[in-house]
């Protein structure tokens, strides 16, 4: 194919791209003015407490809002915990530089072997018994856990200690010791602290947060597809020009 009828096949081509954008910009611009007043409402809602902060900067304070719920919902889920106790001992863990990930893996692996206890493992049930933990207990795995941070803070033998640690976390409950060693009542008073200061996550929130993570995540496929839709028709036509400009070159 000669490169001016290349060139004539890839206006019109461009032109269909002009279409098609066209029509995602009247779609956009329908939502506009909602998206608008949600914003001017935020902005009042700052500047009612003094808040100077930049659109970008008001944007990430959202995503990283909706990342922590999304990261708490999903934990929940996993563990059987309340979105709302999760977040105090986050905040607990915090206090000893534990990481979230960390903290979650940890309450998975004491969730794990608290199961495998009730199902009548030997095993499991000798490793919580250690820490006083019995299966018929009902023991919720934060409530476990506490009870675990009071065994650690109240025995000053290290040797001991990482044993029983290592039999019910992995080799990863190392992480775990500066949090344990402040003990369980510590731990409850930091999670009384955050709720003191309004910043315990709800689990309305973190459903919506879920949910909101979840609808970026459809948009931003919805986002591909379309690309594939308009502009995946001109890559064969740029290869073929690319190819004759090669050859010319030639």
């Amino acid at each position: 194919m000669a490169i001016a009828t290349l060139t004539i096949d890839l206006v019109a081509k461009l032109a269909t791209l002009e279409r098609d954008l066209g029509k995602a910009a009247q779609i956009a611009e329908r939502n506009a003015k909602r998206i608008e007043s949600s914003f001017a409402a935020a902005g009042k809602a700052l500047g009612a407490i003094g808040a100077a902060i930049s659109v970008g900067a008001f944007a990430g304070m959202v995503r990283s809002l909706a990342d922590a719920g999304d990261q708490l919902q999903k934990l929940s889920t996993k563990t059987g915990e309340t979105v709302e106790n999760l977040s105090k001992l986050q905040y607990a863990a915090s206090l000893s530089d534990l990481s979230n990930e960390d903290l979650g893996a940890s309450l998975i692996k004491l969730n794990r072997v608290m199961g495998d206890a009730a199902n009548g493992s030997k095993e499991a049930a000798e490793a919580l018994a250690r820490f006083g933990i019995v299966p018929e207990s009902g023991l919720s795995a934060i409530e476990a856990f506490q009870k675990i941070a009071t065994a650690v803070k109240s025995t000053g033998d290290e040797t001991k200690i990482a044993s029983a640690l290592n039999d019910v976390f992995g080799k990863s409950f190392a992480t775990l010791i500066p949090l344990l060693k402040t003990g369980g009542d510590e731990i409850q008073n930091a999670g009384d602290e955050l709720e003191r200061m309004g910043g315990v996550m709800s689990g309305d929130l973190a459903r919506s947060s879920e949910a909101f993570n979840d609808n970026l995540t459809r948009l931003t496929k919805a986002l591909d597809a379309l690309k594939m839709d308009v502009i995946g028709p001109l890559i064969p036509l740029f290869l073929e020009i690319t190819n004759a400009m090669a050859g010319a070159a030639g």
